[in-house]
């Protein structure tokens, strides 16, 4: 990876099937740190699959014009630095 500019994560990146979101997330934090580390200063994109909805719901609720706002109540329980936030590059 050190001679990426972008590193490109295919969807499904963790199994959100497994177990409560926060458990899963909790299990995939070394590999995510270990990822970060090695992604200093590279752009990272995530597209998200069929089974990341829980993590990029919260990112598309706040895209959504205030009248179609949906609730995403069932991810307060994800820790802070896994919630999603506006980025040029998402």
């Amino acid at each position: 990876m050190s001679d990426a500019d972008t590193i490109v994560l295919l969807g499904d990146v963790i199994e959100l099937r497994e177990g409560p979101v926060a458990g899963v997330l909790e299990v995939a934090r070394p590999l995510f740190e270990r990822l970060g580390a090695a992604a200093a200063g590279k752009r990272v994109v995530l597209v998200p699959g069929n089974h990341d909805h829980e993590l990029v719901e919260p990112f598309l609720a706040r895209q959504r014009p205030s009248s179609r706002r949906v609730s995403a109540k069932r991810n307060s329980a994800v820790p802070a630095p896994f919630k999603m936030s506006a980025s040029k590059h998402l």
